[in-house]
């Protein structure tokens, strides 16, 4: 009786896991506006989505090291193509997070520094009627937030 390992299995028959880099990059992509993008807590700071775009992104370039030293080959190629589309979306979501996310346009409408304000009737939280009228002759200060959202 001989004792042999067990047979290793071919290369070509073992799935190849850092192909997933750039789905697992567009998941961190596509969760952050389709789902946490409506809560303020993960919506501010994406502090769930870079971890993920970073595994993929990491995923995607440890692919490509793999098929560095193959000939122009489909495999090679591939690798390229998923990690230069990968560098984008990180770059992509980076630019909106903390770039074009927080460009607001400049308000039309704004007044001058102790100017007299339009009537207006507004709701408050209990959903009672307030106008400017029932303050006249008060000290009153008004700002409306213009937050992102």
């Amino acid at each position: 009786m001989t004792n042999s390992a067990p047979p290793t299995p071919s290369p070509k028959s073992r799935f190849d896991w850092s192909k997933l880099g750039l789905p697992i990059v567009l998941l961190g992509f596509l969760s952050y506006f389709m789902v946490f993008a409506k809560y303020p807590l993960t919506r501010d700071f994406p502090w769930v989505h870079f971890p993920i775009m970073l595994i993929g992104l990491w995923m995607a370039w440890k692919y490509r090291w793999r098929n560095r030293k193959a000939r122009l080959t489909r495999a090679r190629i591939f690798s390229s193509l998923l990690l230069t589309g990968s560098i984008l979306i990180v770059a992509l979501f980076c630019f909106y997070v903390f770039s074009y996310s927080y460009q607001l346009p400049k308000s039309s409408n704004r007044l001058a520094l102790e100017q007299q304000p339009k009537a207006f009737t507004l709701n408050d939280h209990q959903g009672n009627d307030v106008s400017l009228a029932d303050y006249r002759g008060k000290n009153l200060i008004i700002s409306f937030y213009r937050g992102y959202w």
